[in-house]
């Protein structure tokens, strides 16, 4: 298949990396996306993918496997590991974060990518954020509800 775009899925602790797109960006300026970038002409998806993260935030990217593919076949989405020191390119980056799945309810998607949100969170490798005090009640410990407790109180 001969893909257009690759995009780098990396989530650390249950939680997705995003990247706001920068008002110097062409498309979709100052939504939300992981990393992602087109795949030039005699170049692999893996080697895409690879490189996108490296320009992007300078980190190096693993890839751990292959995920289903977005935006009709177009994209082949990738999770994998980040090594390094982040260093954003401004030119590309106006604000970054990791986030729940909650947490990604308020954002605004760039190329319908809350679809792959909603993948990676049906595959269990995103989860919401505990916020109901019930649930933090039940969740944590005792000793850990008193360490805790200006929140649960």
């Amino acid at each position: 298949m001969n893909y257009k775009y690759c995009a780098a899925i990396i989530i650390q602790a249950h939680k997705i990396f995003l990247l706001k797109r920068s008002n110097k960006d062409d498309d979709d300026i100052g939504k939300w996306s992981p990393v992602n970038g087109t795949i030039e002409r005699d170049e692999s998806e893996e080697k895409a993918v690879i490189r996108e993260v490296k320009e992007e935030i300078g980190m190096t990217f693993s890839i751990i496997k292959r995920l289903p593919d977005h935006n009709d076949g177009q994209t082949a989405v990738f999770l994998g590991s980040i090594k390094g020191k982040m260093k954003p390119d401004p030119k590309e980056i106006a604000d970054y974060g990791w986030f729940s799945y909650q947490d990604t309810k308020t954002l605004d998607f760039a190329f319908d990518y809350e679809k792959v949100i909603e993948d990676l969170f049906r595959l269990k490798l995103i989860k919401q954020t505990i916020n109901d005090k019930r649930k933090i009640r039940k969740h944590f410990s005792a000793t850990a509800r008193k360490c805790l407790h200006f929140l649960i109180e």
